[in-house]
C-alpha cells in the first residue's frame, strides 16, 4: 500500500468527538424545547384577556428589548457589577 491509499481508508470519528456532538445536539434540542414552551405558553398568557398585561415577557419583546439594551450600552453596564464579583 502507498501512503496516498493509506490516507484513503475510512477513518471513524475519534469517540469523544462523537460523544461532544451528541451532548451538543443535546443542549441544543433542549434550549429549542424550553424556547418553544416559552412561546407557546405567552402565546397562552396573551390570549387570555386576564393575564394579557403579561404578554411582554414574550420571546419576541424580550429579545428586541434585549437587542436594544446591548446596542445601547444599557445591559453591558448591568452586566458589570455582577460579572466583578465572579
Amino acid at each position: 500500500m502507498t501512503a496516498l491509499s493509506l490516507l484513503a481508508i475510512p477513518r471513524p470519528a475519534p469517540l469523544a468527538l462523537r460523544h461532544g456532538a451528541t451532548r451538543l445536539a443535546m443542549i441544543a434540542a433542549g434550549l429549542g424545547a424550553i424556547g418553544l414552551v416559552w412561546w407557546f405558553g405567552a402565546e397562552a398568557v396573551a390570549a387570555n384577556p386576564r393575564t394579557s398585561a403579561f404578554a411582554d415577557f414574550a420571546p419576541g419583546p424580550t429579545f428586541s428589548c434585549l437587542w436594544l439594551m446591548v446596542g445601547s450600552g444599557e445591559a453591558w453596564a448591568m452586566i458589570a457589577p455582577s460579572l466583578s464579583r465572579i
